[in-house]
């Protein structure tokens, strides 16, 4: 494994990824009642281990994008599949917890990953390692091709045009800028923190995935804690305190001298972000009249494409401005959805009744 690929080409490829991640979307609520939930993990399955095939070969920057952009399909048509059999499976009311549940399985697989990386970055080449993991989603392909859990929640993958929800749109507008620049921070880290390390403190290749494996470990925890803080004056204090947290975070990795100082940076960024999005999306759940996987799914690929967009934009700026515009980037994402969202929370308080908001 090796981490010296240029950063702009890198950047480039998850622009692609995430643009691959809105056509993967489009192309499962164009496809309508033909497309089921057998056909979308099947799909994503293939599409993924078509794009993890093209990865291992690839040997120069300029021809990430391709691979990246295959995998940012599979991503689009998964996130529709896993929200649909989440809502066929949970009760109608439960929008919340689709939206979390998926937010935590992503996270959760993202530790793995690294966990995975960290145990064999000694002893397989990065080749080698993609090609083994292209073995899973041709495993997700063949369950999703005999499970029998279709033949009860034989759900069809339909789009929907009935009215969205009970937010005005300036204020919807207000809550999906919070959400994308959230997602936008949590993406940035999670595909450049390991990089950082190794340019910024000399880390090894171990240190930066180890290092990576605790951030998203921390994200995935705070969303689960973050479940038992609903009310809207929580979430007002909520969003403060983890800003605030999460910029303390980024002064430790962007200030400290050695590596104990980015452990403790990278986990306080983590857990800040993961309590911070959960206020945003249970918003999108509770304001919506009636909570259908089409606008669940949107939600989630839109976030998971924005996140590889911001992503993206930190390869290309750490050409010009070295490795530490990951941590400005981060700094301005985080004070951006503070502003916004402290916002919605502010018309929300003002306008809705008291027991609309909790």
């Amino acid at each position: 494994l090796n981490l010296s690929i240029d950063a702009a080409a890198a950047g480039y490829g998850f622009i692609a990824m995430g643009l691959g991640v809105l056509l993967g979307l489009a192309f499962s609520r164009l496809a309508g009642s033909r497309f089921s939930l057998r056909g979308a993990y099947a799909m994503s399955g293939l599409l993924a281990t078509v794009g993890l095939l093209l990865l291992s070969v690839v040997s120069t920057g300029s021809a990430l994008p391709g691979p990246l952009f295959t995998l940012g399909l599979a991503v689009g048509v998964l996130a529709t599949g896993v929200v649909w059999l989440l809502s066929g499976a949970l009760p109608a009311t439960s929008a919340r917890s689709v939206l979390h549940m998926a937010g935590v399985s992503f996270a959760g697989g993202a530790f793995t990953m690294c966990l995975v990386a960290w145990a064999v970055a000694d002893t397989v080449s990065w080749a080698m390692l993609v090609r083994i993991l292209a073995i899973a989603p041709l495993l997700l392909t063949a369950l999703a091709l005999r499970a029998k859990v279709f033949r009860y929640l034989d759900l069809t993958v339909s789009p929907w045009t009935g009215p969205t929800s009970h937010v005005p749109f300036p204020m919807a507008v207000l809550l999906g800028l919070a959400l994308a620049a959230q997602s936008m921070v949590q993406w940035a880290m999670g595909g450049w923190l390991a990089v950082y390390l190794l340019r910024r403190f000399g880390a090894t290749l171990q240190a930066g995935l180890l290092m990576l494996a605790l951030f998203w470990a921390a994200f995935a925890i705070a969303q689960v804690i973050a479940l038992r803080f609903s009310t809207l004056e929580r979430r007002l204090r909520i969003l403060l305190w983890c800003t605030a947290i999460g910029a303390t975070g980024c002064v430790f990795l962007l200030k400290t001298v050695n590596l104990s100082g980015a452990i403790m940076g990278a986990i306080l960024l983590g857990g800040s972000l993961g309590f911070l999005q959960p206020s945003g999306l249970g918003i999108v759940a509770r304001r919506a009249r009636t909570p259908h996987p089409s606008l669940l799914s949107s939600m989630m690929a839109l976030l998971l494409a924005s996140g590889f967009l911001g992503a993206g934009a930190v390869g290309i700026l750490a050409g010009p401005f070295a490795i530490e515009a990951i941590i400005w980037f981060s700094l301005a994402g985080l004070a951006a959805g503070c502003l916004l969202l402290s916002g919605v929370f502010v018309e929300l308080r003002l306008t809705a009744p008291s027991t609309a908001v909790r």
